[in-house]
């Protein structure tokens, strides 16, 4: 191993190598231009798709999803080109899609507007005055 890999290039690259590939899984492989044409997904402008450059850029950087976790595209390189599948697309939108939906966790309260909190802190006052007097007395 040549010395100046790092050691999370190292874990990453054992953790590459326990995957199975996309060819692997007999999945049929597209380029990021043929994927965007086969999946037809409707793009941010009406009559326009999702292009090709958008998926190479979901394959190389990924999205940052709204819990903080990098989700990216899975993807074969094969020479210089990458080649990815509408399954593997599939999943990607599904880890997404998990992502952005909240967690079974109970909502949290509202927060209180800064009214309620004057009203709030103001009833507190009068009572710890009630309680321990007036302060300066």
């Amino acid at each position: 191993m040549p010395a100046f890999v790092s050691a999370t290039t190292v874990d990453h690259d054992e953790r590459q190598q326990d995957a199975p590939t996309l060819l692997e899984r007999g999945e049929k492989l597209y380029s990021p231009a043929a994927l965007a044409k086969v999946i037809r997904v409707p793009g941010q402008r009406e009559g326009t798709h999702l292009n090709g450059s958008t998926l190479f850029r979901h394959i190389t950087k990924g999205v940052r999803a709204a819990n903080g976790e990098l989700i990216r595209l899975e993807a074969d390189r094969v020479g210089s080109r990458w080649l990815s599948s509408r399954e593997a697309f599939a999943r990607f939108t599904a880890k997404l899609t998990a992502a952005a939906l909240p967690t079974d966790s109970p909502p949290s309260p509202p927060t209180p507007t800064p009214r309620q909190r004057s009203r709030a802190a103001a009833a507190a006052s009068r009572e710890a005055d009630a309680i321990f007097g007036a302060a300066g007395e």
